[in-house]
């Protein structure tokens, strides 16, 4: 009878276990369900923000105004640059992501941080001295790009500028710790030695832009919703021998 009564019990136990983890996957898997909801709801909002911005470029948000401010180094930022700009003359700045030298003229990929834009050199003596990731400004005429030549990955494809000066702000001295367009590739360790490089490619950059529109987008919506933001240090008070902190 003893053994009966312990392989029921033994039952009940492994019954009840297999139950109770039935129940805990099942919850994980709602709250993951849950946050993937929550995140996809989060990123197709942001992205109608980003579709309506860009349908309404004269309206700009704060931190993008003061971006895109025309100062000593440009007028515009690469995005903002169209066909409508075809005939007049601006200055850009940018690094150079590539170098092809056509013999006779020469071509450079300039990037921002908006954009790409392909400028050309007729006067080869402006490419003396530049190399790739070098940080320039370049002042010249926009022009149409021949139909044959168009670049569809990117919305400026269809022009590019004529420089007529170029002006070098932070030169290149040594060689690359790696290519900044395969930088996701390299090593962790060299990657967050040289942030500031790898910051430059375009999947990494996109990655750490949303990031910062989702927080900014949950800090304004709990605003709206009446929650301060108060940082734990502000709460908190050291006894005049520091040997004991108190919640104020």
């Amino acid at each position: 009878m003893q053994s009966i009564s312990s392989l029921l019990n033994r039952r009940k136990q492994s019954q009840k276990t297999r139950e109770m983890q039935s129940i805990s996957s099942l919850l994980n898997r709602k709250k993951q369900s849950q946050k993937t909801r929550e995140m996809q709801s989060i990123s197709s909002l942001l992205n109608r923000r980003k579709q309506n911005h860009a349908k309404s470029p004269g309206i700009e948000r704060k931190g993008d105004q003061k971006m895109t401010t025309k100062n000593i180094y440009r007028d515009v930022t690469l995005q903002q640059i169209s066909e409508q700009d075809i005939g007049k003359e601006l200055r850009v700045a940018g690094w150079i992501e590539n170098i092809r030298d056509h013999g006779g003229v020469s071509f450079v990929d300039l990037r921002d941080m908006y954009g790409v834009l392909q400028v050309v050199m007729r006067d080869t003596s402006l490419l003396d001295g530049l190399t790739r990731e070098m940080s320039v400004s370049i002042e010249g005429v926009i022009d149409k790009r021949d139909e044959e030549t168009y670049n569809p990955r990117i919305p400026t494809g269809t022009i590019e500028l004529e420089a007529h000066k170029v002006d070098v702000l932070g030169k290149v001295y040594k060689q690359l710790p790696f290519e900044i367009m395969t930088s996701k590739e390299t090593r962790e360790d060299v990657r967050l030695k040289y942030r500031y490089l790898d910051l430059r490619n375009q999947k990494v950059k996109d990655n750490i832009i949303f990031r910062s529109r989702v927080i900014s987008f949950l800090r304004e919506k709990m605003t709206e919703m009446g929650f301060l933001e108060i940082q734990t240090p502000i709460l908190c008070a050291s006894s005049p021998e520091g040997a004991r902190d108190y919640i104020v």
